[in-house]
């Protein structure tokens, strides 16, 4: 169990970090292309033809990867600003909503804690989902929380080919007359599977509704705030683990050392 005075100390710095968190993740989201990997393959008809390397583009990492290290470090402040307040021996009260139950909040935290949603709810809102002009679906071999698309993507490579016709034939007076000119013809075909870190459109309303009826469920819990005694409980990481439900992100959250 700290001392309050040592909580305070780390207080503005955890604050401060929170803030930057908050911004750095939602900028992360808003960028569809960390969250996206593919491969582009070129095969020309031709056995002799030109022959060229894959395309590869790297995805980054998940949503769920991310939201766990969104997790992760918003939820220190989370947790520093929990045991200031229950340090503080003020009112509380149990915040229990769908399957989740936290118990002996204090009530000067709630408000923190309806702000700390709302900023979270923010964030969330921004995470990319699959582009539905394709069909998804998981990809096991790529890993949790990643999917690819059912159907390569298929273009061809083009160059152009002289071709001509005779207009007329070659007499014993004149030369035959011939008509030419260029045309593109196919020499190959590129093969694109693209890959996607992206939650479905779903798994983002599922955990945006969570997030609102938590926030409901902490302004119910104000009204009903009574004393208890004091102790140093973790939150962030129980709040999270309900938010994301069942995005892959299970294991990669645990306290900063």
């Amino acid at each position: 169990m700290g001392s309050l005075h040592q909580l305070l100390a780390v207080k503005k710095d955890t604050a401060q970090r929170a803030n930057e968190i908050v911004k750095e993740t939602a900028a992360a989201l808003g960028s569809k292309h960390l969250f996206n990997g593919a491969i582009r393959k070129y095969t020309p008809f031709d056995e002799e033809g030109q022959k060229f390397p894959d395309e590869h583009e790297q995805m980054s990492y998940t949503v769920g990867e991310k939201l766990a290290w969104f997790a992760r470090n918003f939820g220190r402040h989370m947790d520093v600003e929990f045991q200031i307040e229950k340090a503080n021996q003020g009112a509380f009260a149990d915040v229990v909503v769908d399957g989740l139950s936290l118990h002996n909040v204090p009530a000067t935290y709630l408000l923190d804690l309806t702000d700390f949603l709302e900023k979270i709810r923010r964030v969330y809102a921004g995470m990319p989902v699959l582009d539905p002009k394709n069909q998804w679906e998981k990809d096991y071999d790529a890993g949790p929380g990643v999917f690819t698309v059912t159907e390569p993507e298929i273009s061809y490579r083009t160059q152009k080919v002289l071709s001509h016709k005779v207009l007329y034939d070659a007499t014993k007076e004149h030369p035959a007359q011939i008509e030419k000119w260029t045309e593109d013809a196919q020499v190959g075909k590129y093969e694109k599977r693209m890959w996607s870190g992206a939650v479905t459109p779903a798994q983002k309303a599922s955990i945006l509704t969570r997030i609102d009826e938590l926030i409901a469920a902490v302004k119910k819990a104000l009204s009903k705030a009574n004393d208890t005694e004091h102790d140093n409980d973790t939150i962030a990481e129980k709040i999270f683990e309900y938010i994301h439900g069942d995005l892959p992100t299970e294991g990669i959250y645990k306290d900063s050392e």
